[in-house]
Order: C-alpha cells, then sequence, then structure tokens
C-alpha cells in the first residue's frame, strides 16, 4: 500500500476536517437543549435508560444542524464529498501499485525459476538396454531403462527407437536412420529427477531371429539406437527443448547392447 501518499492527503485536508468537526463541537456544547430533554425524560420516566440517552443525543444533534443556517451545512457536505473523493483517490492509486508490485513479483519469481531450470535442467540417459525373447509367442522386445540425473523434473515430447541392422563394409550414414514408428508410449512420459522409467521397443521376426544366435562369420553389426526430445516438465513441450541420442552395438553372448564408441552423429546431448 502507498502510505507514503495516504500521508500526504492526511496533512493537506487534517486542517479542513479539524475546522468541520471544531464546529460541530462546539454547536452541539453550546446549542444543545440539554435541560429541556432531561425535563422530559424526567417527566415520562422515572429514570433515563441507556437507550434514551442514546435517542437523545441523536435528537439534540437533529436540532442543532436544523437551527444552522443552509450555507454552512452545504459548504460542510461538499467538503465532506472533497474528502471523500480524495480518499478514493488514494485507496485507487495504493490498489494499482499492489497490483503493480505484484506483477513485479510475478515475474521476479518466473526469472528465478528460469534460472534455476538453466542451472539445474533435467538430463535423460538410455541405460540397461538387453534384448528379451518373448516365450510366450508375443514378439521379441528389447528392454531398456531411462534415467534423469538432472536437477529438475522431465517430459518427453518426441522419441525414435529401434534395432538397426548395419552391413559392416558399408559406411555408417552421417544421419542415423531412426525407426519411422514412434513409440506412442514414450510420448508424454514424465520422468523425476533422480527417477528412472522402464520401456519396451518391439523387434521385427527377422532381425529378432538373427539376434537369437550369433553367425559364424560376423558380416553385420546390430545397434539399438534412438533420439528422445524433452523439457522440463513444469513448462509447456515447445519450452525448453533439450534433446539426447544414444547408439549401443549388439553383444553377442550376453544379449546386451553396450557402449562401443563416441559418434557424434549418434551420440550427444543437447
Amino acid at each position: 500500500m502507498n502510505w507514503e501518499r495516504f500521508r500526504e492527503l492526511w496533512k493537506s485536508w487534517s486542517p479542513l476536517l479539524a475546522v468541520i468537526l471544531g464546529t460541530f463541537a462546539l454547536g452541539l456544547v453550546f446549542g444543545m437543549p440539554v435541560s429541556k430533554y432531561a425535563n422530559d425524560c424526567n417527566n415520562q420516566q422515572s429514570y433515563c435508560t441507556a437507550l434514551h440517552v442514546s435517542l437523545g443525543f441523536v435528537r439534540t444533534v437533529g436540532l442543532f444542524l436544523d437551527t444552522l443556517p443552509p450555507w454552512i451545512a452545504a459548504a460542510a457536505t461538499v467538503a465532506i464529498g472533497f474528502f471523500t473523493y480524495t480518499l478514493w483517490d488514494a485507496t485507487t492509486k495504493m490498489q494499482a501499485t499492489a497490483v503493480q508490485q505484484l506483477a513485479a513479483m510475478k515475474r521476479q519469481a518466473d526469472q528465478m525459476d528460469l534460472e534455476f531450470v538453466a542451472a539445474h535442467p533435467p538430463i535423460l540417459v538410455v541405460r540397461g538396454i538387453a534384448f528379451h525373447e518373448a516365450r510366450d509367442g508375443s514378439p521379441d522386445e528389447v528392454e531398456f531403462v531411462i534415467a534423469n540425473r538432472g536437477g529438475t523434473d522431465a517430459r518427453i515430447s518426441d522419441a525414435r527407437v529401434g534395432v538397426w541392422e548395419h552391413d559392416r563394409a558399408e559406411h555408417r550414414p552421417a544421419e542415423p536412420p531412426y525407426s519411422e514408428t514412434i513409440p506412442s508410449k514414450l510420448i508424454g512420459t514424465e520422468i523425476r529427477d533422480g527417477g528412472v522409467s522402464k520401456h519396451q521397443c518391439k523387434v521385427e521376426k527377422v532381425l529378432a531371429d538373427k539376434l537369437r544366435v550369433m553367425p559364424t562369420k560376423l558380416m553385420h553389426d546390430y545397434y539399438f539406437i534412438g533420439y528422445l526430445v524433452y523439457a522440463d516438465a513444469a513448462k509447456g513441450v515447445d519450452e525448453g527443448l533439450y534433446r539426447m541420442a544414444f547408439s549401443r552395438i549388439y553383444e553377442w553372448g550376453s544379449g546386451r547392447f553396450r557402449e562401443r564408441d563416441t559418434d557424434i552423429d549418434y551420440e550427444y546431448s543437447a
């Protein structure tokens, strides 16, 4: 509240208010017919109650106001009206100042939140990747874990994951051949800071059959590749986006996909 403004208005108009109140006080002291009211009270009642005294005071003030010249009442009414306006103006300005202060506090809080997220962003990593052979007739899968080792919660907005068969006689393409299938169960997933989320990726039967038995001559490498696009969970999915990509090569015998190289086109975090 703008108390400085209120104090300035009070200093400006308090003398006029004191004059008005003093005029009424003098009229009440020298002009009220107290003795007449007391006689009426004694004639009608054996004693005067507090209610009688209150009613008598109100009646006395009314009689006094009736005896005042009209211009005094008009002047007092104008003065009171102007004083009321000044109070309304001060209150309105204090309210506007309070709204501005609240807006400034909100901007400051938002800025602090952005600074915290910038200093402690969510950081997603993919680990625990293993080929899982189905035993009940369901499709074979690759199981993997997404962990958040950052300082804030993360929400995934886009992702691609899948098994890729690469001919060793050919160079790996500069742009990773990500799967066209969108893993719907990944989109919208929220992972708390320090938390993990387990997922599965179905493997085509042709590739699954090749992963079951190690060939006598290795002509191909098998990779589990993909990328994740995510943001701070407290914000919209299109605000403050981060992106990470991963590439893991299949290890025969263990059924695990492990890190082998650091190709920046396949493995990065941004």
